[in-house]
């Protein structure tokens, strides 16, 4: 029953993963995963029944063992932080920020530290009359491993621990030490400044010029199949891999051409950049999706295009306020902005509301396997347009609509198992 008990939180997942996909795909997968399950935990059980004599070979009980039952004891107390700092990551509380966080580690791994070299001892320990090598190594390696923690708390990246701890933005000194949240200019290049959501951005810079270069660079990156570019090395991989045709390419890039300039759309240049920024990513994906099949690709086409142009209306009905009032541009033709009103909303969500039921039908026919990630977009943009239909106008001037943390991670959750039970 303990062994049930200790074992369950981490088997469940593994467990229930199995149980869902043998309901719904099948096949071998889960034979072969339960199989593998039940065989490690019997395992043990069976040798020892049926050879009983290699109970008598095992270590006895003692003070190692209280030993081994300590160091298990900070490890886990310093996991369990870890968990809690990822659901105050979720719920953005900024209770464990990163320095917190490792505060709380630097001190945890000193004491186990202090314990492996004999300095304290807890009540069930032996007397230590000398400390054996191995002891010595283990502790002076966790000592080693605190002083390398010391330095994240003044803003060092810590690669080698950099999925346990909260990310560099989640501290209470983004810019690390001596920076600021209200620090603009970017520490590597003081000509590089920070803009909307902290990204970098290029005012000083003649933009046109570099949008030339990356084009180039582009072209260049599918033509020879290789880029140093990382980026520009996996897109030219998965445009020559899937045959994404140039002129989806090319349309892409005049929509990033059209920002450099455009501050206001007329009805045409509108449908125009919604092709552009956003139909044809969804095209392009789609060719992905169907791994060649030019039928279902031509089949799936037009509601690929109605759900890529949902996402980018949504995103210029959340973004109204950072376009019209920071960048002095609005996408959505037609109309002044000075008297955005509750009526031009309604009209906006209901062109959007078409495209979202088109595109809809469309995740219902794609493959199996590329469901499941465009199903959970889906989710996560409709409901945001939910959350933006029931704001006023007036408030979407003046605040950027988004979706909690921890609502995305509910998001996840639903969509991936109505996707698993064919509840879409």
């Amino acid at each position: 029953l303990a062994l049930a008990l200790v074992s369950f939180s981490c088997t469940g997942p593994i467990v229930g993963t199995l149980l869902v996909e043998s309901a719904t795909i099948g096949g071998m997968a889960p034979f072969v995963g339960m199989f593998g399950f039940s065989m490690a935990l019997a395992l043990p059980f069976t040798l020892f029944a049926a050879f009983p004599g290699w109970m008598n070979s095992l270590p006895k009980s003692g003070g190692w063992l209280n030993t081994v039952k300590v160091v298990l004891g900070f490890l886990e107390l310093a996991l369990a932080f870890k968990f809690l700092s990822n659901a105050d990551l979720v719920i953005q509380g900024h209770y464990l920020e990163r320095e917190v966080f490792l505060a709380i580690w630097i001190g945890i791994f000193l004491v186990l530290s202090l314990y492996l070299l004999g300095f304290v001892r807890l009540p069930h320990d032996n007397p230590i009359e000398k400390l054996s090598v191995g002891r010595t190594l283990l502790g002076t390696t966790v000592l080693m491993f605190v002083i390398y923690l010391i330095p994240g708390l003044w803003g060092a990246p810590l690669k080698l621990i950099s999925g346990f701890p909260p990310p560099l933005a989640y501290s209470e000194a983004p810019q690390g030490f001596g920076g600021s949240k209200d620090n603009v200019q970017h520490a590597e290049n003081p000509d590089m400044h920070l803009g909307p959501q902290n990204l970098q951005v290029f005012h000083d810079f003649d933009k046109a010029a570099l949008l030339k270069t990356f084009k180039e660079d582009t072209y260049k990156a599918i033509n020879e199949g290789i880029s140093l570019n990382p980026i520009l090395n996996s897109f030219q991989w998965v445009v020559n891999t899937y045959q994404i045709p140039h002129e989806l390419i090319d349309t892409f890039l005049n929509s990033m051409e059209m920002d450099l300039n455009k501050s206001a759309y007329d009805q045409s240049k509108y449908e125009e950049y919604i092709l552009g920024s956003a139909e044809v990513v969804g095209l392009m994906c789609l060719k992905v999706f169907v791994e060649g099949d030019q039928e279902n690709y031509e089949e799936l086409k037009p509601y690929a295009m109605k759900l890529g142009a949902a996402f980018q209306k949504i995103n210029f009905l959340r973004d109204l306020k950072a376009d019209y009032q920071e960048l002095g541009r609005t996408y959505f033709p037609g109309i002044d902005l000075q008297e955005f009103n509750a009526t031009v909303k309604k009209e906006i969500e209901a062109d959007i509301e078409l495209d979202f039921h088109q595109g809809y039908l469309g995740i219902l026919k794609l493959p199996k396997k590329a469901r499941f990630g465009v199903y959970m977009a889906y989710k996560y943009y409709f409901k945001l347009f939910k959350k933006i239909k029931r704001t006023p106008a007036n408030t979407i001037l003046n605040e950027r609509v988004r979706i909690p943390n921890y609502r995305k991670v509910r998001i996840l959750l639903t969509s991936y198992l109505r996707h698993n039970l064919n509840l879409l």
